[in-house]
């Protein structure tokens, strides 16, 4: 929060995040961290049936690493992922997963930092009766009530 335009969040904004069971930063951050391993997993499996496939002699000539080492490297954090995912279009060779998996994860990972943000707002909310946040929070209170209903959903399948 060191430059832009401040507010005071209303009060009424202040009890509607509280009540609509989107901030829960440690349930939206596991679920994404098991959707990431899900979705390296997925990656893993496809590359290694397209390398299986491949002639004996194409893959003598071009030798590669083991795809869960190659995978592992590429991905070693769940942010690298998703860095990824949001420049490319899926699928691809090196990224073979559907668009709904892809935004599934973009979402779950959305979610799991931006609950972790509402609910550091939160937390003012119980000492002071009024909360100053910057344009970036604010945007994320606005987000965090738009999607509450999919957070939800999300968390409880």
């Amino acid at each position: 929060m060191d430059s832009g335009i401040f507010a005071t969040v209303e009060h009424r904004k202040l009890m509607e995040l509280k009540n609509c069971g989107a901030v829960c930063p440690t349930e939206l951050e596991d679920k994404a961290q098991l959707t990431f391993i899900d979705v390296k997993d997925k990656i893993k499996e496809v590359r290694k049936e397209s390398n299986n496939k491949k002639h004996f002699l194409i893959r003598l000539v071009q030798p590669t690493m083991p795809v869960e080492r190659e995978v592992d490297l590429m991905f070693e954090t769940r942010q690298e992922l998703i860095d990824h995912l949001v420049m490319v279009d899926v699928p691809t060779e090196l990224c073979p997963i559907n668009q709904e998996q892809k935004e599934h994860l973009i979402f779950l990972d959305r979610a799991a930092r931006y609950a972790a943000e509402g609910q550091k707002i939160l937390d003012m909310f119980k000492r002071h009766h009024d909360v100053i946040v910057d344009s970036d929070r604010s945007l994320i209170v606005e987000w965090l009530l738009q999607n509450s209903q999919k957070i939800r959903l999300s968390l409880a399948a």
